[in-house]
């Protein structure tokens, strides 16, 4: 989970799709353009050691996108398949993330939020 949240935040479309049953290469590298991922919180891990053949993730992706602030909260389905791993579904809501004007912003430049991404 934190490698597929990393290649999001770092562009790696290559590994999203290699990593990924029927994913959208387009919607992925569109939504990543868009977005700006600013941290990650891991809620509940559900099996997935090395002995088992699926697990399940529950997770808050936090990003900018548009000026605001929001949460991918999402319970994805992992499956290993040839010993690696891979996404299979997941259910997911974005929440938005109220913030202050004075808050300092979520991509931690040390700005407050009017000054930086959220301006």
């Amino acid at each position: 989970m934190r490698a597929r949240y990393a290649a999001y935040a770092l562009g790696e479309i290559d590994f999203l799709v290699r990593t990924a049953v029927d994913a959208d290469r387009e919607g992925i590298a569109a939504w990543q353009k868009r977005a700006t991922f600013v941290g990650l919180r891991v809620e509940q891990v559900e099996a997935g050691t090395e002995r088992d053949e699926a697990g399940f993730v529950t997770f808050a992706a936090r990003f900018l996108e548009d000026g605001r602030c929001a949460e991918l909260r999402e319970r994805s389905r992992f499956a290993k398949v040839a010993g690696r791993w891979r996404y299979e579904s997941g259910e997911s809501r974005i929440v938005p993330v109220a913030l202050n004007r004075n808050d300092p912003c979520p991509c931690h430049s040390g700005l407050k939020a009017k000054k930086c991404h959220l301006g």
